[in-house]
């Protein structure tokens, strides 16, 4: 359960410095008299973009890689050797 919990707290703050970088999450504070404030903003529509530009990425990347296995397997030669005990 330990491994556990320190896998999810890891990933958590690999997606706060992630969404940092990328401009998703921002932090500000403020502070009245004796009281200090912390907000937390999160844009959404910024990460939507970046998600759906990572999925057509992917996308691109997985037709490129079957387009050139296809390519590879019609001109694949070498020597087919029998399996043992056949």
């Amino acid at each position: 359960m330990r491994k556990f919990l320190g896998t999810i707290t890891l990933l958590m703050l690999l997606f706060v410095m992630i969404g940092l970088a990328r401009g998703w999450i921002s932090f500000s504070t403020g502070a009245e008299d004796q009281k200090t404030s912390l907000e937390v903003t999160i844009d959404k529509e910024n990460l939507k973009e970046d998600a759906k530009k990572l999925k057509n990425k992917v996308k691109e990347f997985s037709s490129q890689i079957s387009s050139r296995s296809s390519e590879t397997s019609d001109d694949a030669q070498g020597l087919v050797l029998p399996l043992e005990g056949q």
